[in-house]
């Protein structure tokens, strides 16, 4: 099943950038589609595949760093090529 999942990732540690950067190269590492906005990730893909992989980086991030608070959304569709119009 095809879905769209965005991933906001708030660590609560003051190297906050760092920590946001390791998360989305593990997306990379996993060869997961995901396309990186100013506020968000959004990771597009099967579910069986593509949940695994965010619940192993989110474990990462805190066995790694400790506190970080996750916002996710999802939806059963594909909405990577959807367009903002002003």
């Amino acid at each position: 099943m095809i879905c769209s999942i965005e991933i906001s990732l708030y660590p609560l540690h003051p190297n906050y950038e760092k920590i946001v950067l390791e998360f989305i190269e593990f997306l990379d590492h996993n060869q997961l589609n995901y396309n990186v906005s100013g506020m968000s990730t959004l990771v597009t893909g099967d579910l069986d595949l593509v949940f695994p992989v965010i619940q192993k980086a989110i474990a990462a991030t805190w066995i790694k760093y400790g506190q970080a608070s996750l916002v996710l959304k999802a939806i059963k569709t594909d909405v990577s090529s959807y367009e903002h119009k002003n």
